[in-house]
């Protein structure tokens, strides 16, 4: 059994719940404990007091115990907090005691009652000796730790130029940010590789409620796929819709051998492209009026068109700057 106690300085329900879901990320990645509220693997006691603007010394303190969810959690803090102010306000005194929070109703109750500050107190076990933890043991144990979320979240951003969202995301779960790292074993590609672990990699993975731990395509094919996009050799649909399914079924094939067969590869020579888009601006006079009235979201149907016409495979960025260019030289 492990134990955490906070000194009084989270300010609120908000508060209490971002420093739990922390906790319970770093006690998964130190594999001590699955973090599961629900199941009693983690539970929660929260002392809730409060105080007038200007003091120093808080007021009477209320525990609410054996909370079984972060979002119980905050609930009954932001509750518990409300019920205080309210006593407070109306000149009433706010008693010590331990209270239930009932799910329900979102409301506490007491379970009983403290009279004194000293029904808390610890008494001292005489056989159980006092543990001596020196600083060159936590430096040892430190040292041989793997990195822990904090670690990696900043590695992500600084190192490797991720925004601050995929960083959080990546190392929300241990295996994710696993995944991440093994990814860029193959590939530089970071945000690339970012976006596929938290779009169609995620996806397949949550609709079949399984982990990555259970996904079967090789970490090296998955980069293939990555550095394919990033080179532009194809678009981010043909990866997702033809390649990523098709590994999907049979993890064992070749990425540049799908390529091939499949006859993927964008259209990069400009001539080429500007057939496809001089046929769909012909092929609609009238979307084209109106862009020059000012709808722009017509360029999606030009889009459309083109990649019809090119069978996907030509590169969407490239395509949609030649459509702008074409359509303004015709005004």
């Amino acid at each position: 059994l492990l134990e955490v106690v906070t000194e009084p300085m989270i300010t609120s329900g908000e508060e209490a719940a971002a420093y739990l879901s922390e906790l319970r990320k770093l006690v998964r990645y130190l594999d001590i404990c699955d973090g599961n509220m629900e199941e009693g693997s983690m539970r929660c006691d929260a002392n809730i007091s409060i105080r007038l603007k200007g003091d120093i010394k808080l007021g009477n303190r209320c525990e609410v115990k054996n909370l079984n969810s972060i979002k119980n959690v905050q609930k009954a803090i932001e509750h518990e907090i409300e019920r205080q102010i309210n006593l407070v306000i109306n000149g009433k005194t706010i008693t010590q005691n331990t209270l239930n929070f009932d799910t329900l109703t979102g409301k506490t109750s007491p379970l009983r009652s403290k009279e004194m500050a000293n029904d808390y107190r610890y008494f001292p076990e005489p056989d159980l000796l006092p543990i001596v933890i020196s600083d060159e043991f936590l430096e040892k144990i430190k040292a041989e730790m793997p990195a822990l979320p904090e670690e990696l979240y900043q590695k992500f951003t600084s190192e490797m130029g991720l925004p601050s969202y995929d960083a959080l995301v990546l190392t929300s779960e241990k295996e994710m940010a696993n995944y991440f790292i093994a990814l860029t074993e193959y590939t530089k590609a970071y945000k690339i590789a970012s976006n596929w672990i938290m779009g169609p990699i995620r996806s397949y993975l949550n609709e079949r409620q399984i982990g990555f731990t259970d996904f079967l395509v090789p970490v090296k094919q998955i980069a293939e796929i990555i550095n394919l996009i990033a080179d532009k050799s194809i678009n981010h649909h043909q990866a997702k819709d033809k390649l990523f399914n098709s590994l999907i079924d049979n993890p064992l094939l070749k990425v540049a051998d799908l390529v091939e067969n499949m006859g993927l590869g964008n259209h990069h020579h400009e001539d080429e492209l500007s057939k496809f888009i001089i046929s769909a601006l012909n092929k609609f006079p009238d979307k084209v009026k109106e862009y020059h009235n000012g709808k722009k979201g017509v360029l999606g149907l030009f889009m459309g068109e083109v990649m019809k016409l090119s069978h996907g495979k030509c590169d969407p960025k490239k395509t949609n700057q030649l459509i702008i260019k074409k359509i303004e030289s015709l005004k």
